[in-house]
């Protein structure tokens, strides 16, 4: 029973020190610190915890700790970029649009408005990887389902 309080409590000293008091600061997203205290705990089942120097098991739990941080930080990267890109396509299709409905004669203003106002709904499943070709022709498409064609020479 000692041999084990021993134990828990350096897990438990290096988990404060290094996720803990860490985390807080830099990470506030509870999951990922959930996922790192799992890592550091599976890290240290197999040592003999209570015989290793407190700055050893440190190192050990940095090592488990950051390349975790590391791979979140670069999904929340990755999901800022493609946000900011959805966020643009989904604006050059709203221009785009705009711009297509603008050039028909005698297209009725309501009736402009009413196929933007389409044209921002669907635009709104975009991803943020499309390309702008893709989002053009996802406009053209609405377009023609509205019944707006170009002529030949166009």
């Amino acid at each position: 029973m000692q041999q084990s309080a021993l134990r828990r409590a350096a897990i438990q000293k290096v988990k404060d020190q290094v996720v803990t008091n860490w985390y807080s600061r830099i990470y506030p997203d509870a999951e990922i610190k959930s996922r790192v205290l799992r890592a550091i705990e599976h890290a240290f089942a197999n040592l003999q915890v209570e015989d290793l120097p407190h700055e050893e098991l440190v190192s050990i739990a940095i090592g488990v700790r950051d390349p975790i941080a590391r791979e979140f930080r670069l999904d929340q990267e990755y999901a800022e970029r493609l946000t900011t890109e959805r966020n643009r396509l989904i604006q050059h299709g709203r221009d785009y649009a705009a711009k297509e409905l603008r050039s028909v004669e005698g297209l009725d203003l309501s009736e402009r408005l009413r196929i933007e106002a389409r044209a921002a709904r669907e635009l709104e499943d975009a991803q943020g990887d499309e390309s702008q070709e893709d989002i053009e022709d996802l406009v053209d498409e609405i377009l023609d389902d509205e019944g707006i064609g170009w002529d030949e020479d166009e």
